[in-house]
């Protein structure tokens, strides 16, 4: 057993894990104001790629290791999003790195005929 009371993530694939953290947040997560946006020079869409998120009693700094990475997939899937690795910090201190994807800020995503 693990740190969480979950067998070793091996066995099932982190969904334990995934599972504690998605009870352990439930009723406590909230993102913050305290943001900075970053705007596409391509697309024109602006992203909050810095923000503070508040766990609980505990408020987690995140900021991009670097503002674009935006990814504009508009002749595939057709959606613009934001997704990249970003730092967690807390209290000033460098925690670790995260992955963090932005979806929603640009156009509407057009499905079927025109």
């Amino acid at each position: 057993m693990n740190r969480l009371g979950c067998p070793p993530s091996g066995l099932f694939g982190g969904r334990c894990e995934s599972l504690y953290m998605q009870r352990l947040f439930s009723r406590e997560f909230a993102a913050c104001r305290r943001e900075t946006t970053w705007r596409s020079p391509r697309t024109n869409t602006s992203y909050p790629v810095s923000m503070s998120v508040r766990t609980g009693a505990l408020t987690w700094q995140l900021d991009p290791l670097m503002d674009d990475q935006e990814l504009d997939s508009r002749q595939s899937t057709g959606a613009v999003y934001w997704e990249g690795t970003v730092r967690v910090s807390r209290d000033g201190a460098d925690l670790g790195r995260a992955y963090l994807e932005l979806t929603g800020y640009a156009n509407a995503l057009r499905i079927g005929r025109q």
